[in-house]
């Protein structure tokens, strides 16, 4: 909305007028509603047609005097800024550092969009590069994590196999001591 008063702003600072708003296909939509709005938006003439469209051709009084209205007004507006002196020279240099200043000003906010747009996407990319490495940095710890879990369970298993086997050893070292004690006791 704010687009619209501006662009009524500098219609008329460059033209001396405030643009004619035309609404088509008046009997399509709520008529007083758009025309209350523009009002609103600093639009001092609001003018609703019917539109000739392919499937309706037919040439009616009101129609007509509908876009009568609208010449009516453009003519109005002719009249009264005709009837002020003029300075051609002067309104064109005017009309030309308008439109530079105002192109530039287009320019330049679009670079900021595009900027503020491209800063955006760099944030976003290193967010997902930091989350990414975290998240690489997060399993690698995992990994390591079971991979020592895995050592440790390994290490309990072998040593479990080594006090086994020590039990073993003992156990047939003590049946020898007894069989060797058997014989030489008989």
């Amino acid at each position: 909305m704010q687009q619209i008063t501006t662009f009524f702003k500098n219609c008329r600072d460059l033209t001396g007028v405030f643009p004619i708003v035309v609404l088509t296909f008046k009997t399509s939509g709520n008529y007083s509603e758009a025309e209350k709005m523009f009002k609103c938006l600093g639009a001092e003439v609001v003018v609703a047609v019917e539109n000739y469209s392919e499937e309706d051709q037919i040439q009616t009084l009101e129609r007509s005097r509908d876009f009568l209205n609208l010449i009516k007004s453009a003519l109005d507006n002719v009249t009264f800024r005709m009837g002020n002196p003029r300075n051609p020279r002067e309104e064109r240099i005017k009309r030309k550092k308008f439109l530079l200043r105002y192109v530039h000003d287009i320019d330049m906010e679009e670079k900021r969009k595009q900027e503020e747009y491209r800063r955006r996407f760099m944030d976003r990319k290193r967010f997902e590069a930091r989350r990414s490495f975290f998240a690489r940095k997060r399993e690698e710890a995992m990994r390591k994590r079971e991979a020592r879990k895995e050592e440790e369970a390994r290490n309990r298993a072998e040593e479990a196999r080594r006090r086994e086997e020590e039990a073993r050893e003992r156990e047939v070292a003590r049946r020898r001591q007894e069989e060797v004690e058997r014989v030489f006791n008989l």
